[in-house]
């Protein structure tokens, strides 16, 4: 029933995840998250561009989806996708929240997540357009673009691997205390002595 049954497409498209997920999870500190990051996305562009040509192909020949050759190579590469994607996710969800200094870590976080919401949700009425034109190549190939766009930023970006967050509160000072971050997100302003010395000279 694979070649006509949506319902086992798309469960074994999401089935590839869990391979995704693991191999994320166990070279997440292995590979770094910046080179997971790329390899996720440049495998994902890649494979939407197969499938890409593969639907370019499948409307220029009027041959229906269901057709076995078809169905197992549009099967295959959405489930390599679904791969890299998750892989390329994982480590960017893990790079981005590492990238920001603690005091704002989780507004940072928030605000990416936030934006990737509204992007995810604006994103399905240009999708809706292209597959009312029957224009999933086309679509399949902006994707594949945006993705190649992704790598390239993700080049640009600092690696958090093994990295150490100099940024701690319990660095000597306190919550009213001024931080002046450099561009590793690490305090430049030495913390206030808290020595017993200093204490008693207080007192």
């Amino acid at each position: 029933h694979l070649q006509t049954d949506a319902f086992t497409l798309s469960f074994y498209h999401t089935l590839g995840q869990i391979p995704g997920m693991m191999l994320a999870s166990g070279l997440i500190d292995l590979a770094g998250r910046k080179r997971l990051v790329i390899i996720g996305f440049g495998g994902g562009s890649i494979a939407l561009m197969f499938l890409s040509s593969t639907a370019k192909s499948i409307h220029s020949t009027g041959k229906d989806i269901a057709d076995g050759m078809y169905s197992v190579v549009v099967l295959g590469l959405a489930c390599f996708y679904s791969i890299f994607l998750s892989i390329g996710w994982l480590s960017i969800e893990c790079l981005s929240t590492e990238s920001f200094p603690t005091r704002v870590r989780s507004t940072g976080r928030g605000v990416c997540v936030a934006s990737g919401r509204i992007a995810g949700f604006s994103v399905q009425f240009m999708y809706g357009y292209f597959i009312n034109q029957n224009e999933i190549s086309t679509m399949l190939a902006m994707a594949s673009a945006l993705a190649v766009f992704g790598v390239i930023v993700a080049c640009q970006t600092t690696d958090t691997t093994n990295v150490d967050l100099q940024d701690h509160w319990d660095n000597g000072k306190g919550a009213d205390e001024t931080f002046d971050y450099d561009a590793n997100g690490v305090d430049k302003i030495p913390p206030k002595s808290t020595s017993f010395a200093d204490k008693k000279h207080k007192i």
